[in-house]
């Protein structure tokens, strides 16, 4: 959630990123209109109105409890369309320290954007949904480069809690054979479907064939855990990156304390947000 004083304000941030609804008490003057909605800079508008029940469905009655207000929020932002052409952050979990809350923290961060957009693509050692969906399916289309890939990717997801999930592969030898260029043309096919709004990978530590991966991503989340072998790993992985020349995902890797409890409790939104407050 952003907040701006000035309509120039938000054009500027909307230059080099992107918002999922624009909630305003004015409209700007050079809005757009599409289908009966109003858009800025391609995201869709809506107006807080005094009106307890505005006639203009690109309004919300303002005077509202905070629940009301919420599911207002969630309507609109669920009938947005998503901008394919903007890039959003590229997010990635990944730890060479097993049992550290790899898969909660992926669920937890999908599960943060509200809209039930969001994306986590499992690619983990043994995944417990390995027969869920048609990962295998899945996996094939990318790798021959399938024309029908927008079609696979719609009939392959599933809807969970609070966000979305793909099954790109269930066990590590599967996830073993995705390359670099893979996954390159596999995000740009999943912006190009405009389903989606944050994309989260879930990868295995047994799982990349190699770590070049890796470099795809803006921000690589690390879980860890405090105990002395624990942290040794992450030295050595840590190390192994630079002896390979990889030094430039170091730059990108956060690590994370997760608490052992539910994605959607109290303790793991307040770990989100303080992850995403740092990185702002």
């Amino acid at each position: 959630m952003e907040a701006f004083t000035t309509f120039s304000a938000l054009s500027k941030y909307l230059e080099i990123n992107d918002l999922d609804l624009i909630i305003t008490d004015v409209f700007p003057e050079n809005i757009e209109k599409k289908d009966e909605k109003i858009y800025y800079r391609g995201v869709k508008c809506v107006l807080f109105s005094s009106e307890r029940h505005p006639e203009d469905s690109n309004s919300i009655f303002k005077f509202q409890n905070v629940r009301e207000l919420c599911n207002s929020f969630h309507e609109k932002i669920e009938s947005a369309e998503f901008n394919p052409k903007v890039r959003r952050t590229l997010v990635c979990v990944f730890s060479p320290v097993g049992r550290s809350g790899k898969t909660l923290l992926t669920k937890a961060l999908a599960a943060d954007d509200y809209s039930g957009r969001s994306l986590r693509i499992a690619m983990e050692d043994y995944s417990d949904q390995v027969i869920i969906g048609n990962c295998s399916e899945l996996l094939y289309h990318i790798k021959e480069k399938s024309p029908d890939i927008l079609e696979i990717i719609s009939k392959s997801k599933i809807k969970r809690d609070g966000y979305q999930e793909m099954i790109l592969a269930g066990l590590y030898q599967d996830t073993r054979d995705v390359t670099k260029q893979d996954l390159i043309w596999f995000i740009d096919k999943l912006r190009e479907s405009g389903e989606f709004s944050d994309v989260i990978f879930d990868i295995g530590s047994a799982g990349p064939g190699t770590f070049e991966i890796l470099e795809i991503f803006d921000r690589i989340y690390m879980p860890i855990l405090g105990d002395e072998v624990s942290r040794k790993k992450v030295e050595v992985f840590k190390q192994l990156l630079r002896d390979m020349n990889l030094r430039s995902i170091l730059s990108k890797i956060k690590e994370v304390e997760v608490p052992y409890t539910d994605y959607r409790s109290q303790a793991m939104i307040k770990t989100i947000f303080d992850i995403k407050r740092e990185d702002n």
